[in-house]
């Protein structure tokens, strides 16, 4: 007696469906290219295929810092081809593949769809920096018209676990009335400049600016 049957009698098939996108595209957009942490970064992506759009597909925004990458936000879009998104810029974004520390660094956000991954969109480039403060004062609370006005501002940045810290080498600019003066802000974070007190009495307000580095 046989204890082997015929192989055939074993073969089997099996089949599923497989849908392949051709000339699927994405795009994706962001309302700003210099972020902090704790601002709230609005991305929009579209999804399409032959110039039509492309509904209910699943995509994902990725993150990409030097050697790291990771996947930000997913979701599925619309009627339209179209998702969109917020995400609040965190000093470090933590996926599945590492984690990056943002501030003081340049990166690229791309999409891409989750059934097509080379189907992903041109990469944007987003700066991180981090929060910083100006803090405005002068030698004296009331002057003369036209008497030398000595305004001293101090330019700091919040770290991480939110103390603030000097920030050096920094081009700061001072207005007092229709003065204006510019500075670069020393080791210790300061800088002082001169101005001229208006010809007009009132009160007026001192005012600075940093107007940022991208990267600070």
């Amino acid at each position: 007696m046989s204890l082997c049957r015929p192989l055939q009698e074993y073969f089997q098939r099996a089949s599923s469906p497989v849908e392949v996108l051709v000339g699927a595209s994405v795009e994706l957009s962001a309302d700003r290219d210099y972020a902090r942490p704790g601002d709230v970064l609005a991305l929009w992506a579209r999804a399409s295929v032959g110039g039509s759009p492309l509904a209910g597909e699943a995509i994902e925004i990725r993150l990409r810092l030097g050697t790291l990458e990771g996947t930000l936000l997913t979701g599925t879009t619309g009627p339209d081809g179209t998702w969109s998104a917020t995400w609040t810029v965190p000093y470090r974004a933590t996926t599945r593949e590492g984690t990056m520390y943002l501030p003081c660094n340049r990166a690229e956000l791309y999409a891409r769809l989750a059934r097509a991954p080379y189907a992903s969109s041109p990469a944007i480039e987003v700066s991180f920096a981090h929060p910083t403060r100006l803090i405005v004062t002068t030698d004296k609370d009331g002057y003369a018209p036209g008497e030398p006005v000595a305004v001293t501002v101090r330019l700091e940045y919040r770290r991480e676990d939110g103390s603030w810290a000097p920030l050096a080498g920094q081009a700061v600019e001072v207005y007092l009335g229709e003065e204006r003066a510019s500075a670069v802000t020393g080791s210790d974070g300061t800088a002082v400049v001169m101005l001229t007190a208006p010809r007009a009495p009132g009160a007026y307000a001192v005012r600075a600016e940093f107007a940022g580095a991208g990267l600070a």
